[in-house]
């Protein structure tokens, strides 16, 4: 049975105090609010203190059975972990049994004092009930109805509006997880989770605000009027949390990401200053937000002191650890950026972003053979991505065994695609940078830049959520490292100029 947090009683763990119904978690003068689902596994953890709790079980405990990936049950994990280090630490340390499940430890001193479960407990507490029982049963049989005393008020049963609050936000989490998972098909689920939520609690803000993003998030795997579509329902639902709660963070998140940042600097800037100021707390995808924007004009330090702030509010998303290895790349520490990719990597093995980021690294750090090593294993890929994988082998190839004909054939080659291709044309940019042809690589970024038609797809350089038209351009390259060496170039110079970047 699927633990139920509106009729979970509150207990103790060691000096923390826990009440289920609130998702709170308390310890002295410091108060930390977590997710249901998040609640849900601490829960089942609790109640086996000392004994290791199978993968199967908690799925099934808190998740209903339903197929999840280790990505989803990982995170999850990870945020049952930080509840002890954000409140102090050493109240308790939890285990990974490998292949197996989960163990929750804490000093014997400290036994948590749970929700009676036990049969020993319920029997204690059910043989003076029957007792009871028994005894006004029997005085009934003597005392007229004038007499007989009056009945024994029942225990209060959780309202059905509770009961549609506590599910409307199990269904939050669920469809949160799935929407951060970055699949098409996962999106959908999500969103459908987000869907049942609103119409469970039609008047909670929060709920809303979530449906909002998710359908900015929605974005990435969509086009033309199924992407309006998209916008429309974004907007409606933003429009919706905001009229409920005027500060709510991720409707807010979801108007701003929403607009235009390419060519609307001062506009974004304002828009994500203003939004900080509005919302009730700090809210990860506005944050990431103010961290693209950052790295969009060149701002690479000021934009990893935002990701930093992440790590305290959503860690275990993989555009966010991307966008940090590009951001510790950019500022001169590639050991840390590896680091942080290679983590990356063993945590979401087929993400896209994960896979290129970490391929890039070594392809344009001068570890060309690590990247084809890389590439080699196709076990690898992400889904979907086989033609851009085949444009950074070539290049590694080439930075192995150079030939300046194939290196010129390749650009050539690239820089055409890019005409109408967003992700040829930014690969064009960085082949002719590290095949050493750096007046071809501002040429073509150029080109790119002041080229105002559409360009299909994403890129694979710069993680953004938000709306893109096709007219968006990723104007963080020019800061990455492979890029920014031509930052001493007077093309280069002036293109951020023209750009309006340098102000």
């Amino acid at each position: 049975m699927t633990v139920s947090l509106a009729q979970t009683a509150p207990f103790t763990l060691g000096p923390l105090q826990v009440v289920p119904a609130a998702r709170e978690v308390t310890r002295g003068d410091r108060s930390q609010s977590i997710e249901p689902l998040v609640m849900q596994v601490f829960i089942v953890l609790a109640r086996s203190v000392g004994e290791v709790v199978s993968r199967d079980s908690l799925i099934e405990r808190c998740w209903g059975g339903r197929a999840i990936s280790d990505d989803a049950l990982n995170r999850v994990i990870a945020k049952v972990r930080r509840i002890d280090s954000i409140l102090g630490g050493g109240a308790f340390h939890l285990e990974t049994i490998t292949k197996v499940g989960y163990r929750l430890r804490i000093d014997g001193s400290r036994a948590p004092t749970l929700p009676a479960s036990s049969p020993q407990r319920l029997y204690r507490r059910v043989l003076p009930a029957f007792a009871m029982l028994f005894c006004i049963g029997t005085l009934a049989l003597f005392l007229s109805p004038r007499d007989r005393p009056a009945p024994i008020p029942a225990a209060p049963a959780v309202q059905p509006r509770e009961a549609s609050v506590a599910a409307a936000a199990d269904l939050e989490t669920r469809g949160l997880s799935l929407l951060f998972q970055g699949s098409a098909q996962e999106t959908e689920s999500g969103l459908s989770f987000l869907r049942q939520a609103t119409a469970l609690a039609p008047r909670r803000a929060s709920l809303w605000g979530s449906l909002a993003m998710g359908y900015v998030l929605a974005l990435s795997h969509n086009e033309g009027q199924s992407a309006q579509a998209d916008v429309d329902r974004a907007l409606e639902a933003a429009d919706r949390a905001l009229a409920l709660d005027p500060r709510q963070g991720r409707a807010i998140a979801a108007r701003i990401a929403l607009t235009p940042t390419f060519g609307h600097w001062a506009q974004k800037d304002a828009m994500l200053r203003q939004g900080a100021r509005q919302a009730a707390a700090e809210t990860a995808p506005l944050v990431f937000q103010r961290a693209q924007y950052l790295a969009s004009v060149g701002r690479s330090g000021e934009a990893l002191e935002q990701i930093d702030r992440l790590d305290a509010i959503s860690p275990l998303l993989p555009w966010i650890q991307s966008l940090r290895a590009h951001l510790l790349a950019a500022q001169g520490r590639p050991g840390a950026a590896q680091q942080v990719a290679d983590r990356a990597s063993a945590l979401w093995p087929r993400d896209r972003l994960t896979w290129f980021t970490r391929f890039d690294l070594a392809l344009f750090g001068g570890r060309p053979r690590d990247a084809l090593a890389l590439g080699e294993d196709r076990t690898s890929w992400p889904v979907g991505s086989e033609a851009d994988i085949a444009d950074r082998m070539a290049i590694a190839h080439l930075l192995v065994t150079p030939s300046s004909k194939e290196a010129i054939a390749l650009i050539d080659q690239l820089e055409a695609r890019g005409e109408t291709d967003r992700t040829a044309a930014e690969t064009a940019v960085q082949a002719a940078v590290a095949l050493d042809q750096p007046d071809r690589a501002l040429a073509i970024a150029r080109r790119m830049y002041r080229n105002p038609g559409v360009l299909a797809g994403r890129g694979v350089v710069m993680p953004r959520i938000g709306a893109d038209d096709g007219h968006e351009r990723n104007t963080a390259l020019l800061f990455w490292p492979l890029v920014a060496r031509l930052r001493d170039q007077s093309e280069h110079k002036a293109l951020v100029h023209d750009l309006a970047i340098d102000r």
